[in-house]
């Protein structure tokens, strides 16, 4: 199941007051002193899973699929927003992404995080723990550009293909992305997703 635990539809300090800011706006929402919002999200705000509430919120949720509806796995929208500390630092040590792999409702379901964000530090790819898989953007951008059909253009523009070694890395498991503890199971290997291009549109 794909969640999105890392921002709302209330967007930044102009958007509605639909959910979480109407009940508590200082604990669920990432804020300077002085109430900016914090957007490490895109979306104009990002969930502070530092607090109890947030994370209770989320681990509550998570709890509820996996027992209730019997969902075995879940994709995890931007989770390095998840990891974030109050410093605002990702961390794979952060106590929900821990509580959230150590849960015993969720022992056995599949852990997938979208390993970035759009705040500083936020491009993750195999910065997260045991117990966690994580989209392979590595092995997206290079299975594309060995593939990539105008050679011509991609020479121009700096991305042409490294050749066949970038590309076996990348389908045996992108072992220097991913440590040896980990393996290359923790690799979660895509071409496209529902951000950006179509296969087609390739």
């Amino acid at each position: 199941l794909d969640v999105v635990y890392n921002h709302t539809a209330e967007e930044g300090i102009g958007g509605p007051r639909t959910s979480l800011r109407g009940i508590d706006n200082r604990s669920y929402y990432r804020q300077t002193d002085d109430g900016v919002y914090i957007d490490e999200t895109g979306c104009g705000n990002a969930v502070n899973t530092s607090t109890d509430a947030a994370a209770r919120l989320v681990l509550d949720s998570l709890r509820y699929w996996a027992e209730d509806v019997q969902i075995d796995g879940f994709r995890f929208d931007l989770a390095v927003t998840l990891g974030r500390d109050e410093t605002h630092a990702f961390t794979p040590d952060h106590p929900l992404l821990r509580a959230i792999r150590d849960d015993d409702v969720l022992a056995g379901t599949k852990l997938i995080a979208e390993p970035w964000d759009v705040g500083m530090g936020g491009w993750q790819t195999g910065g997260f723990g045991d117990g966690w898989h994580e989209w392979n953007d590595r092995y997206r951008d290079r299975v594309r550009n060995f593939w990539l059909s105008d050679i011509d253009y991609a020479r121009r523009a700096d991305t042409a293909p490294v050749g066949i070694g970038g590309f076996a890395t990348r389908l045996a498991g992108s072992s220097n992305t991913f440590s040896e503890e980990r393996g290359p199971l923790a690799s979660v290997n895509f071409v496209t997703a529902h951000d950006g291009f179509t296969l087609r549109d390739l």
